[in-house]
């Protein structure tokens, strides 16, 4: 914006465009380099203070996580506890975790290439410009990509080997994340639209929330809008407010935030998630 005012043309010199693209240039170095130090910290992890958490988790339940690591996946399966990504194209038995962000055991790959891969297919969209009228759809990205899932076994070769991040000569290949910064392309990631609405409908639906690790900070824009709105939609249709749980050692301090937005009051439990005894939470909410 701040080059429509400057008096030389956008490759002339230092300027306001020149650093706005090395600024773009050096997040998505960054972000190439993101899912490898995601994986490594994975691969420490302990899993037990998640299962605390998840062994609870019922078939009715979703899990709403803006991370891209695959910790809470791998604790249910070690409890053999059925999930699934919320999409309708494999399983929509058990319990639902809508990853906003994306997921490091995501990858997009050519509508044309995806049979290549023999991984499952979690999003693709209908392309009714060739079924209903004869001609092929526009070069739009949710038209050209569709969404995989990687699975566990091919998993830590794909990282190792850096193919999510470079994909290699025989396929085209892009991690399925949302990278870094304020503003993340979350239009760019197919299937972010279908996971999006999948969290309004279960915001709206639910009578209990659980907030662990997670602040909604004012940078947060699209969730706190988003938010907000089906909170509105929810006490036009007089459906009520759900019991939510704010759980973190600043819970005091992160409360306004969420009760600007949730526009209903929270429960303050200031521990660390790890710490809780959620059978008696549970029990008692």
């Amino acid at each position: 914006m701040w080059q429509q005012l400057c008096q030389v043309s956008r490759r002339n010199g230092d300027t306001h465009w020149q650093k706005a693209e090395s600024i773009e240039a050096w997040l998505q170095y960054m972000e190439e380099d993101l899912v490898d130090v995601i994986w490594e910290e994975q691969k420490k992890s302990n899993l037990e203070p998640i299962k605390r958490f998840s062994t609870h988790l019922k078939s009715n339940d979703v899990v709403l996580t803006f991370n891209y690591d695959t910790l809470i996946e791998q604790s249910l399966e070690q409890q053999n506890i059925k999930f699934n990504y919320g999409f309708n194209t494999i399983n929509s038995y058990g319990v639902k975790i809508l990853k906003t962000h994306g997921s490091i055991n995501w990858i997009m790959v050519p509508r044309e290439q995806k049979d290549n891969f023999g991984y499952p297919l979690l999003f693709e969209k209908t392309d009714l410009n060739v079924n209903n009228h004869g001609a092929e759809a526009p070069n739009e990205i949710e038209y050209k990509w569709v969404l995989l899932q990687i699975p566990d076994k091919s998993l830590n070769s794909r990282i190792e080997n850096r193919a999510l991040q470079l994909g290699n000569k025989k396929f085209e290949i892009s991690s399925s994340i949302s990278g870094l910064g304020r503003y993340k392309p979350l239009s760019k990631m197919v299937g972010s639209g279908e996971i999006w609405k999948n969290s309004f409908n279960a915001i709206h639906n639910c009578e209990k929330i659980y907030i662990i690790g997670f602040s909604l900070s004012p940078f947060d824009t699209m969730a706190r809008l988003n938010f907000g709105g089906v909170m509105m939609e929810r006490n036009q249709k007089n459906v009520g407010s759900p019991l939510i749980n704010l759980i973190d050692p600043y819970a005091s301090k992160l409360e306004p935030n969420f009760r600007s937005v949730f526009g209903c009051s929270i429960k303050v439990i200031e521990k660390k998630g790890e710490e809780l005894d959620w059978a008696t939470l549970l029990k008692e909410t």
